[in-house]
């Protein structure tokens, strides 16, 4: 935020940056994972077979309320939880 404000050749207003902000870097910031979420994710590590990578991606998903996840490493119409 501060190369935005003061490096960039052209800089960012306060006003521009809080847009930048609200529209980039808020919907990044939905999911804080904290220690629960990773014994969760670990669990489903263990009981799917998946890498933990993976199923701290799900589980995020899972957080997160989504429907649908979207990854070339898991089958095609594979259900889980409620994704």
């Amino acid at each position: 935020m501060n190369v935005a404000l003061n490096g960039f050749i052209v800089k960012l207003s306060f006003t521009e940056l809080e847009l930048v902000m609200d529209n980039l870097l808020k919907p990044l910031c939905a999911h804080s994972p904290n220690f629960d979420f990773y014994q969760r994710a670990l669990k489903i590590c263990a009981s799917n077979k998946l890498s933990l990578y993976d199923a701290m991606i799900m589980q995020a998903a899972l957080d997160s309320g989504c429907e649908t996840l979207y990854s070339e490493d898991m089958q095609n119409g594979q259900q889980f939880g409620g994704l």
